[in-house]
């Protein structure tokens, strides 16, 4: 049986090493080294927060993401990914934080042990648009995949 999870990652540091662990342990399976991401000093800030799936009986995080608000000293991964390509990815958030706020889902993982299950495409994905109200904020923003784009658009996310 999975437990859904979702805190502040400033509040919870142990919780949040325990995530990015898990994170970085899947992308070296696939062998990513490097992403853009790795400056973690998101993990200081409390604009970040963190959705973990759990076994309730091993304890064992599954998978998990994180929310980053914008408005903090960190931009957004999706700001700086984009930046070279397309520089008005900084006026769109902009534009997207002054109308409700904004963040980015990402950082979005499961386990190879339960791959194929949806908890990561799925069930991770639907909890964090189920918290955007409870931090307050309109829109998020994700990078998706191919293969799990049409389950974005089933809930709400758009193509830009």
């Amino acid at each position: 049986m999975l437990e859904m999870r979702v805190f502040r990652a400033d509040l919870k540091p142990k919780e949040t090493e325990e995530y990015i662990k898990g994170h970085q342990k899947v992308l070296e399976a696939y062998g990513v080294t490097q992403i853009t991401s790795a400056d973690l000093g998101w993990t200081k800030e409390p604009y970040s927060y963190i959705t973990i799936a759990r076994d309730k009986d091993t304890k064992e995080i599954l998978g998990g993401g994180r929310i980053q608000l914008a408005g903090s000293s960190n931009p957004l991964p999706i700001e700086t990914a984009i930046d070279e390509l397309d520089s008005r990815v900084y006026c769109f958030v902009k534009e997207k934080n002054l109308m409700g706020g904004t963040g980015e889902y990402c950082g979005l993982w499961n386990s190879k042990k339960i791959a194929g299950y949806g908890i990561g495409s799925r069930v991770l994905m639907r909890v964090g648009v189920a918290v955007m109200s409870q931090i307050n904020i309109s829109s998020l923003l994700a990078f998706v995949s191919p293969a799990t784009i049409n389950g974005g658009k089933k809930l709400g996310f758009q193509i830009i």
